[in-house]
């Protein structure tokens, strides 16, 4: 149980999501629950200012046919299932003024979450500024994109309803009162526009409704009114996104005030004048667009925790057409505080609490989806995909699925399996698809969750789990870590070999960073020639750092090969941080990210070693044979080719990269990841783009620019109709393909398990399946 002396962390900033308050200050409607919730936690001076600073609202609606200005139905009165205090309308930056009051040396402005980390104090929350805050524990209360919520429960996603509106206000002045309808100013009002006949053929009997509001505020002269704004008709425009017809490529954040008034004129072109005037005179600063997304009402239960909470639409998002969002945000913030003062913080009473939460709001949503499917034709639930998951149009699915298929199938396939997973920056999966068998035998069918050694794609891991050291303090990227590993203190450098034989060797002078490259003893034949001289037997693959152990082919800082820089990466971790790779990596790493089925020791896991896939080698004929896996099993963690992974667990690491880091690691120490390393690229050019072109420059196009980074290798300039500049790449040795885009916002991932590195037909269909996915998204840039 946390302390409740230490703070709690709320991200948003207020109680129960209400401080995930727009720009826009638009008006609320809290109905009895929510009043008798919000009186709960307000001290009597700040109910009294709450009461007085409501407007002066009729309770009741009108119905009004938006070609015409004709009655449609009319009726005074509120909803009688409304229970507890009468209903309250408010405005919402009033009431936002309201609930921060006395808490302004709490609130930290500007702000914006990157991750958080669980320690056994309680929580740290990891912001993109680079500053963090303490606190024994979280609350999530950052709204429908909450940073909170993809780390805490990334599978709870909201659905798209297919619903957009445009929030909006107009002033009430003598204009508006001379040419808006005042039978549409006595109460809420909804101005319906049904679908022509015709069109419902393609859209269904789906409407564009216009829900309004006069928002009054009764002056009298008193300490009060300060406190107020001028009056103003708040109104939603709401329909179904087929009809706004916007770009799918162009975020609704990127529109401007006054393009969103403009399209809300547009839509409402042939709507009789008088009711479009309120459109005309618009305050067009305060114009928004907005998706309409809904969490699903029977949301599944999750494992209850004693260091975070989601509340409000970070938890369940729903269509403002039921007019309750608000209501049950703030329900949450009254229901958590009660149960945190009464109960404390356990894993238990946060379990019941969430379970309540879970029905108040299940029940909220339904009502809001009656209203949605009323006011824009709403979609069933189980009809909704998930926003956050853009996906491949159908052709291109079907394209890339033979691609993937034309490799797997037949008595001589060039490949015994294939595995692909597209993702996006709103860790949404594009596509995931796995084709072929575990085993050259074809008789175990292989999945997305089947066990693959990534050799290679190891050193993506290590370089976060070092970026994630320096946060913590452990080290820094440019210490030198000969005296934090003892192994390391007294490297000899490698000169050449007297004409007996003999190696020459001198003793290293410069420090060794962890961006000291070393050379795999694999890639020189010096070094070879040295292991047979001194009797050596351990190497790259025997699965220990001893196998790292040989001389240096330079002086540190004085050239560049490709080697085992990670692997020593990985042990210096070990070292300060008091613990190997495999825990280090799963509490900051593969846990923040569910990633289950990732490890150096598959051999330790039964679970896993039943999915492990068969390693194919391909002959001299062409044709795929049984061989043994180079690697393992291993008696240490080696950061550069020691991990076992699924494409599924992998595909989550690439999509915390695309959005930030989120969850393991700060924007800033990304950034250093990706950014170039040498100094001088030449040598990249000639390992990767030379005229040997290594396996890793055989997906790369001729003439291409670039250099490494810590772990990957990243262009310096667009590949053609596929990934943009500066984006990041790694491979590993039995067919393991990746790259990162965080300007288009894509990463995609291949995996097959055959050797020898640098397959034609494994290169070739990654290339091929890559251009076929930046056909559709390469727009995005």
């Amino acid at each position: 149980m946390c302390s409740i002396k230490k703070e709690i962390l709320i991200i948003g900033g207020g109680l129960g999501g209400f401080a995930n308050w727009r720009a826009q200050g638009y008006r609320l409607r809290l109905n009895g629950e929510g009043a008798n919730a919000l009186k709960e936690t307000l001290t009597p001076e700040l109910w009294e200012r709450f009461e007085k600073t409501c407007c002066s609202a009729e309770l009741g609606e009108t119905d009004i046919n938006a070609i015409d200005g004709s009655i449609i139905a009319s009726r005074a009165g509120g909803s009688p299932a409304m229970k507890g205090l009468k209903p309250y309308t408010c405005d919402r930056t009033v009431l936002r003024n309201i609930l921060r009051d006395g808490l302004e040396d709490k609130i930290s402005y500007g702000k914006e979450l990157a991750r958080y980390e669980t320690t056994d104090e309680g929580v740290v929350a990891h912001f993109t500024d680079g500053t963090t805050a303490s606190g024994c524990f979280l609350v999530g209360a950052d709204g429908r994109g909450s940073v909170a919520r993809r780390q805490y429960l990334p599978e709870h996603l909201p659905l798209d309803t297919e619903g957009t509106c445009i929030y909006g206000k107009t002033p009430i002045t003598r204009e508006l009162t001379e040419r808006f309808p005042a039978r549409a100013m006595r109460w809420m009002t909804l101005i319906i526009d049904r679908t022509p006949l015709t069109q419902t053929l393609d859209i269904d009997d789906t409407a564009v409704t216009l829900l309004l509001e006069p928002i009054r505020f009764t002056k009298k002269n008193d300490e009060f009114d300060q406190y107020t704004p001028e009056d103003y008709m708040y109104w939603v425009l709401v329909a179904r996104k087929q009809i706004f017809g916007l770009p799918k490529e162009v975020p609704f954040s990127k529109y401007s005030g006054e393009e969103v008034a403009a399209l809300s004129l547009q839509l409402a072109d042939c709507w009789d004048p008088s009711i479009r005037s309120i459109l005309h005179l618009q305050d067009k600063t305060q114009s928004s667009l907005l998706r309409i997304l809904s969490a699903d009402p029977d949301m599944k239960a999750w494992t209850p925790s004693d260091k975070i909470t989601i509340i409000g639409d970070a938890c369940h998002a729903m269509s403002p057409s039921g007019g309750v969002g608000a209501v049950t945000a703030l329900v949450d913030g009254a229901k958590l505080a009660k149960t945190i003062a009464t109960k404390g913080i356990t894993a238990t009473s946060i379990g019941e609490f969430e379970a309540e939460m879970r029905e108040f709001a299940g029940a909220n949503i339904r009502r809001s989806y009656i209203g949605g499917r009323k006011m824009f034709g709403q979609k069933p639930f189980d009809q909704c995909s998930q926003p956050e998951a853009r996906s491949l149009e159908s052709s291109n699915i079907e394209y890339v699925d033979q691609i993937l298929k034309a490799q797997v199938e037949g008595e001589d396939s060039p490949l015994h399996n294939a595995c692909y997973i597209v993702t996006d920056n709103k860790k949404g999966t594009l596509y995931s698809k796995a084709y072929g068998s575990r085993d050259l035998a074809k008789s175990q069918p292989i999945d997305l969750d089947c066990l693959h050694w990534i050799a290679s794609l190891t050193k993506l891991s290590t370089a976060i789990a070092t970026m994630i050291a320096v946060e913590k303090g452990l080290v820094t990227l440019d210490q030198n870590v000969r005296e934090i590993v003892p192994e390391l203190a007294e490297l000899d450098v490698l000169e050449g070999f007297d004409d007996d034989g003999t190696p020459k060797l001198r003793k290293c002078t410069s420090p060794i960073s962890l961006r000291s490259g070393f050379c795999y003893d694999q890639h020189h034949e010096g070094l070879q020639r040295w292991a047979r001289y001194v009797g050596k037997k351990e190497n790259t693959f025997t699965g220990s750092h001893s196998g790292y152990l040989y001389p240096l082919i330079f002086e540190p800082g004085h050239g560049w090969a490709y080697g085992s820089g990670m692997d020593w990466a990985g042990r210096t971790i070990e070292i300060v941080a008091g613990q190997d790779l495999e825990t280090f990596m799963k509490t900051n790493i593969w846990t923040p990210l569910g990633m289950k089925s990732t490890t150096f020791q598959p051999w330790s896991r039964p679970d896993l070693e039943e999915k492990l896939v068969e390693l194919a080698w391909r002959g001299q004929d062409g044709k795929l044979i049984k061989g043994k896996n180079p690697y393992g099993p291993a008696v240490d963690c080696c950061g550069g080719v020691g991990l076992f992974s699924t494409p599924r667990d992998q595909a989550k690491l690439l999509a915390a990269l695309l959005s930030d880091g989120y969850g393991i690691m700060s924007k800033a120490s990304l950034d250093e990841l990706m950014s170039p390393q040498t100094e001088d690229p030449s040598h990249f050019l000639s390992i990767v783009c030379g005229t040997k072109r290594a396996h890793l420059g055989q997906t790369w196009p001729n003439g291409s620019k670039g250099d490494f980074g810590l772990s990957s290798s990243i262009n310096a300039t667009d590949f053609p109709s596929r990934r943009a500049a500066n984006s990041a790449n790694w491979q590993g040795m039995p067919g393991i393909h990746a790259w990162l885009d965080r300007e288009t916002g894509i990463a995609g991932l291949f995996t097959t398990q055959l050797l020898p590195p640098g397959d034609k037909a494994v290169t070739e269909v990654f290339c091929a399946l890559e251009e076929e996915v930046y056909k559709v998204y390469g727009s995005l840039r």
